[in-house]
């Protein structure tokens, strides 16, 4: 009777035989005896009849029936399992969700004590959102709609009790104007539903890809294709996807004492300088293999029968190059193979080789890989590997279609920092000064983090890159010397006080009002991120902020002009000393990620993406200061033009 009830409720017109059963159903669950049943079987009947499972909210269903499955005699303790864990990991996303909505009702100006009397409906709005799409990729849709709603009931509260008639009717011809500049954008609606449309069908497909090459991971058996399935999910950008499943993997080969006694005894320098690479990487540090030692072993006996343009010794000299990078200090001996391995491959003959692999040394050439900006990299090689005669069609597909899914994120989040960036009273004539960097600045962040869930700290960075830019055009092309003075230490004589930056209004008066908006936006921004931090990850992160924005002020000067003049050298001694700083420093930071590993987990890459967006900038000159186009293209290429599929 319960089935029937339930089946009832999805006729359609002309079903009147079905609603009749369905009524008969009703009749004969209402009359049952209670007395005479169990209390998890009342509980369901008396649940049906309040509102049929077709018109519930299925998300409120979900948690009810998750309490009421868990108490059946016959339950599947896994189908319980998996549900209780999906329904709190989904949960985490929506909270995340109404965070970010919070945040971006604050903005909008409409919470503060002139406008008290809007309801204050956010959670309920953003309740009907998940009402109407629950499942965690629409979180778009779930955003637009708790806005529409929230703005719905904003304007339905002006109407009811706050405006005067007279006062509505002029409120009444501003929103009738602003209808009809929608309608345009109301005719975009068909296009933007069927692109909205599109992006759901790729993600569900690159959600069944995943599954394949999860599957994939377990299944391939020789080592070294292993090894290079492992670098090639890296180098497409996917690694992040499958972190857990390939650290395990990399754990059970480097444990093996049989896999790393093969490699040595077979003289195999390509996999064992892969191996020493990827574990190095992804922090394992126990493995045998790590000695650099057994990785010299290797090199001096492969040396010994070097074939110069050989296909083979060129694949192990790129990988042993690769792995030279991983160095720490101490390890001369892997500067030692790096050298041997640059003089190789720079004295081949390209004639004799193909143009993928004229292509792949010169590349590997101008930067190793340890040193280059993860997602500008990815996006040069799904097109290399999409060359390769052994490319895994799964796995290059997986690439394209995640590296296209990936930027509509971003661009929303561009566009919120749009938003912000204007709201803040920083695009305006009064501070025409000042570069717009927006869109490097956030390329930056993107740089530094790329995954999705980083999605905050990706906005925090570009908040602050943003400042430091403004800060440092103040102070070298507008402020006088008595202004930066007093601009100066109007911050540095800022207030600590239960986590608010303060700053002398009295003494910020005396500057120009470019110079005063700066300030005070500043303070707001670096105030917010701290609040932001401090409730969420139980993080003072201020006087780390503060620090940052101390950098920019003084003097700069070109390192390679300032060594030249210091040591009077030529200009050719000074960019080899600076290169060896420059190694110098990779190396101890090399040192300090394997010796924290284990304590810093998914923050590495943030760590390792700062210098590498700064090699990605200063390369070839000033990227950020020199507008030449050269970085606008690369980050178009990085983030914004897809890959066709």
């Amino acid at each position: 009777m319960l089935s029937l009830y339930e089946a009832s409720y999805h006729s359609i017109e002309g079903e009147e035989e079905l609603d009749e059963a369905g009524k008969i159903a009703m009749e004969h669950l209402i009359c049952l005896d209670r007395s005479l049943l169990c209390p998890q079987l009342v509980e369901e009947i008396d649940h049906a009849l309040e509102i049929p499972l077709h018109w519930r909210m299925l998300r409120i269903h979900t948690r009810w029936f998750i309490d009421a499955y868990g108490r059946r005699e016959n339950f599947n303790p896994t189908l319980l399992e998996l549900a209780k864990l999906d329904f709190n990991i989904v949960q985490s996303i929506y909270k995340t969700e109404l965070q970010e909505m919070s945040m971006w009702w604050k903005n909008l100006g409409l919470a503060c004590t002139e406008l008290n009397f809007i309801r204050d409906r956010l959670v309920e709005n953003y309740f009907w959102a998940v009402g109407f799409t629950f499942q965690p990729e629409f979180g778009i849709s779930r955003k637009a709609i708790t806005k529409i709603i929230s703005l719905v009931a904003t304007i339905d509260d002006i109407y009811d009790v706050y405006g005067a008639l007279d006062e509505l009717e002029l409120f009444t011809n501003v929103v009738e104007n602003l209808q009809r500049q929608l309608k345009s954008l109301w005719l975009l609606l068909p296009e933007t539903i069927k692109k909205i449309a599109q992006e759901e069908k790729y993600i569900h497909r690159r959600d069944k890809l995943k599954e394949e090459v999860r599957y994939l991971i377990g299944q391939q058996h020789d080592l070294i294709k292993q090894l290079e399935l492992q670098d090639a999910m890296r180098r497409l950008g996917l690694d992040y996807h499958f972190n857990s499943e390939i650290k395990n993997l990399l754990n059970s080969i480097s444990s093996s004492k049989q896999n790393i006694e093969d490699l040595i005894l077979n003289n195999n320098l390509h996999g064992s300088a892969l191996l020493f690479r990827l574990l190095r990487e992804h922090g394992i540090n126990n493995a045998p293999i790590l000695r650099v030692d057994a990785l010299t072993s290797c090199f001096k006996k492969v040396r010994e029968n070097f074939q110069l343009n050989h296909q083979h010794n060129i694949k192990e000299i790129i990988s042993l190059y690769e792995a030279s990078y991983l160095a720490v200090e101490g390890e001369e001996v892997l500067d030692e193979m790096r050298d041997f391995a640059v003089e190789y491959l720079s004295h081949l003959d390209r004639s004799l080789l193909s143009q993928e692999l004229t292509e792949e040394i010169d590349h590997a050439l101008e930067l190793p890989l340890h040193w280059r900006l993860s997602r500008l990299h990815t996006r040069w090689y799904i097109d290399a590997y999409g060359k390769q005669e052994n490319v895994n069609p799964v796995l290059l597909e997986l690439a394209k279609l995640d590296f296209n899914i990936v930027p509509s994120i971003y661009t929303i989040e561009l566009k919120e920092m749009s938003r912000w960036w204007r709201n803040i009273g920083l695009v305006s004539d009064e501070i025409n000064f000042s570069r717009d960097r927006l869109v490097e600045n956030f390329s930056l962040a993107v740089g530094e983090t790329f995954q999705p869930k980083f999605w905050r700290c990706r906005k925090a960075i570009t908040k602050i890159n943003c400042f430091i830019a403004l800060i440092d055009d103040i102070y070298d092309v507008y402020g006088t010397l008595d202004e930066l003075k007093i601009f100066t230490n109007a911050i540095e004589d800022d207030l600590k006080l239960f986590g608010i930056i303060r700053w002398n209004i009295a003494t910020a008066q005396q500057l120009p009002d470019p110079m005063k908006i700066c300030l005070a936006a500043l303070f707001s921004t670096m105030n917010n991120i701290s609040s932001s931090f401090s409730i969420e990850k139980e993080l003072d992160a201020l006087l780390y902020l503060k620090r940052m924005e101390e950098i920019p002020r003084g003097e700069k000067a070109n390192s390679v002009q300032c060594y030249m003049k210091e040591k009077d050298v030529s200009e050719s001694i000074a960019r080899d000393y600076t290169r060896h700083l420059v190694r110098n420093f990779w190396k101890k930071l090399n040192g300090e990620l394997i010796e924290f590993s284990t304590s810093i987990g998914s923050f590495k890459e943030g760590i390792l993406g700062v210098p590498r967006t700064a090699q990605f900038l200063y390369q070839n000159g000033d990227g950020y200061a020199i507008d030449d186009g050269k970085i606008r293209d690369q980050i178009f290429y990085m983030i914004i033009e897809p890959i066709p599929l």
